[in-house]
């Protein structure tokens, strides 16, 4: 791995506490976690609580030498702002590509483990019920993520998405919707 990646784990809507996780070589782990305090990465283990710049204060925990959570405050700007320091200390966005399990150990299989990553980047909290139930629904009809993949697009391997697969994406991205107009013509109704 040539640098330290950084993602949320936390959905984006706004919260009391956000959390990301930090990734890679435990140098590469180390040199981001020194730009983003200012101060010493806790050793793997620990946890300590550190100024983000002039960003905020929070948590960070030191899951092994090479994985970090980071736990500021949750809202959208905070958020932003915390992407910036992370991408200007060299982190890489995105977690480590293809590999939920690695970011969900506590999985009982790759469905499961497929199932927590989405869950964690639903925006809409109307996927949690419908995802947290996918892993049995899969179980039940045998299906593997390789499984799954071949039955909808006919392939184990990256396709382009169906209508259907657009569709289903809106739980996990919604659109954003801007009501407009004059003062008192009934926006918040």
């Amino acid at each position: 791995m040539t640098g330290a990646r950084w993602w949320w784990s936390t959905a984006r809507a706004p919260g009391a506490i956000a959390v990301a996780q930090l990734e890679g070589a435990p140098e590469h782990v180390e040199r981001v976690l020194r730009a983003l305090t200012g101060a010493a990465a806790p050793a793997a283990g620990r946890v300590a609580w550190r100024l983000f710049g002039e960003v905020d204060d929070g948590v960070v925990a030191r899951m092994q030498a090479g994985h970090a959570l980071v736990m500021p405050h949750g809202g959208p700007r905070i958020r932003t702002r915390m992407d910036a320091l992370a991408a200007a200390a060299g982190a890489l966005p995105g977690p480590v590509p293809s590999d939920p399990r690695a970011t969900y150990p506590e999985a009982a299989d790759d469905v499961e483990a497929a199932a927590l990553a989405a869950i964690a980047q639903a925006a809409s909290p109307m996927a949690i019920d419908l995802l947290a139930a996918q892993p049995a629904r899969w179980r039940a009809a045998g299906w593997t993520l390789d499984a799954a993949r071949t039955a909808a697009h006919g392939t184990a391997h990256d396709t382009p998405r169906t209508p259907r697969d657009h569709r289903l994406a809106r739980l996990l991205h919604p659109p954003r919707v801007v009501v407009t107009g004059p003062a008192n013509a009934g926006k918040s109704t």
